[in-house]
């Protein structure tokens, strides 16, 4: 069994401290979001400083939870490739995102990632993908009114 605790531990500190300065930059810049007028409105900067709160408050436990306690892994079980290749595919959906529009992007991306993280049954890949985006439509699209963007190949549809 290969157990390398040093790297592994540099490697939490630095995921960590680097999640939390962006955490950190995130409440920063929403701050200087435009306050609102409209009474009822919670304006624009309100979930980014939730979400960028708890991002920092778990890194800081990270830190905590990595120095003091110390989290072991077994090197051996990681699969550095596979992560680095879901990493290439996420990067490859954003970048077709203008073309394909979110939803197409998004739904192969998870279609690619259930294969990846070891689901081989098809339909599954197909029915959950499906359901996940159908929901994410519903959350966006229907309830919050946030558009999302469309892509070139179906902006002549909307």
């Amino acid at each position: 069994m290969n157990v390398n605790y040093k790297k592994v531990d540099r490697l939490s500190l630095f995921i960590y401290i680097f999640l939390l300065m962006i955490g950190l930059f995130s409440i920063y810049y929403a701050y200087s979001f435009p306050k609102v007028s409209i009474s009822y409105d919670i304006g624009a900067d309100v979930f980014p400083i939730i979400f960028s709160s708890a991002l920092s408050l778990l890194c800081i436990c990270g830190i905590f939870k990595t120095i003091f306690v110390g989290v072991k892994y077994d090197v051996s079980n990681h699969n550095i490739k596979k992560s680095i290749f879901v990493m290439f595919l996420n990067a490859l959906s954003i970048a077709f995102m203008n073309f394909l529009g979110f939803y197409l992007s998004c739904f192969i991306f998870l279609c690619f990632l259930m294969f990846l993280l070891g689901i081989k049954n098809k339909a599954y890949i197909f029915i959950f993908s499906t359901i996940i985006m159908v929901v994410i439509y519903i959350i966006f699209q229907i309830l919050l009114s946030v558009p999302l963007p469309m892509g070139e190949i179906f902006s002549g549809i909307y």
